[in-house]
């Protein structure tokens, strides 16, 4: 089926990332220094990794442990993990687009000094 030329259907551009901006200087050790915190989340208590949870944007925003299914059907338990869009804190202020693509329009939740 052909794209849609109605007017009324949004369109959302995809972000990519080019491998030649993943080449800044500093990347390998700024992602070295992200991935050691790691651990200090994960042992978060859980009361304030919940502040960091998105329901919304079905948790591919911020923290999310025992969120996705394993083929089984059971919750898996066995990670946790971190959404965060590396290019833009807050993708979009349309409401609009927030509500309808919520796994794609959520803003950034970060851990801060109030609970982390």
């Amino acid at each position: 089926m052909p794209p849609s030329s109605d007017p009324a259907v949004p369109t959302v551009t995809p972000v990519t990332i080019s491998y030649s901006e993943l080449q800044v200087p500093g990347y390998s050790s700024l992602r070295g220094n992200l991935l050691r915190l790691s651990p200090r989340l994960a042992n978060l208590p859980e009361e304030v990794k919940k502040v960091l949870e998105d329901p919304h944007s079905r948790y591919n925003c911020g923290w999310s442990h025992g969120k996705e299914k394993l083929e089984s059907g059971k919750p898996d338990t066995l990670k946790g993990s971190f959404y965060a869009n590396p290019i833009l804190d807050s993708p979009t202020t349309d409401e609009s687009l927030i509500q309808r693509y919520p796994s794609y329009c959520g803003s950034n939740i970060w851990p801060n000094s109030l609970c982390c």
